[in-house]
């Protein structure tokens, strides 16, 4: 009954995947197959698109431990150590939530060969 509520909710949400704001060049896999899209958010205070990263053992709720990157390769980099947690979503889901490699969540990152491309 929950998955209903779930995937009726999740037509009204715009897609992540292929959308401005998610990377191009890497995703994460999670533990049931599913894609997590690491996705660019918007800083109210500063209006700066990035994504966002925190070190592992720091608190990603408090603002001074979060890390705003600009650059996609830096980001999958540090996401790919295994010493920063990365804010992804599932497509579907309501927001992007803190995930890293290796935990509950995310068993694998992939590293795409190029950007896909729109070919309608």
């Amino acid at each position: 009954m929950e998955n209903c509520v779930a995937k009726s909710r999740a037509v009204h949400l715009p897609p992540i995947e292929g959308s401005d704001r998610a990377a191009k060049t890497f995703y994460l896999l999670g533990t049931g197959g599913e894609k997590l899209m690491p996705v660019r958010m918007k800083d109210l205070k500063t209006g700066r698109v990035a994504f966002r990263l925190a070190e592992l053992g720091k608190r990603s709720s408090v603002r001074g431990n979060v890390i705003e990157i600009k650059d996609e390769a830096t980001a999958y980099q540090m996401a790919a150590s295994g010493k920063y947690q990365i804010r992804a979503q599932r497509e579907g889901d309501r927001g992007p939530t803190f995930v890293r490699l290796g935990g509950r969540a995310v068993k694998d990152i992939v590293l795409l060969d190029r950007p896909p491309t729109d070919e309608r």
